[in-house]
């Protein structure tokens, strides 16, 4: 998944963009460290997204956004209106 991810994100993720992706494989565990150095800021949504009805059994349920990291400009939204 690495590949995958990496492609993706280098040929169609927008600067502001947002990647979701998904896995429903039980053993799955997301490569953090091949992903690393990508420049992408990455957030497990898999407990927050597990329909009620599968409460008990989450671990087949992985889900993480993915966007760009953003450079900090020491401006956090810009300054403020005049």
């Amino acid at each position: 998944h690495p590949d995958l991810v990496r492609m993706v994100a280098r040929r169609f993720l927008a600067p502001d963009g947002v990647l979701l992706f998904s896995s429903n494989r039980r053993d799955f565990g997301l490569d953090e460290d091949a992903l690393s150095g990508t420049g992408l800021r990455i957030v497990d949504l898999s407990r927050s997204t597990l329909p009620p009805d599968f409460g008990r059994s989450g671990r087949s349920h992985h889900v993480f956004r993915m966007s760009r990291e953003q450079e900090r400009t020491g401006r956090e939204g810009g300054g403020t209106p005049q």
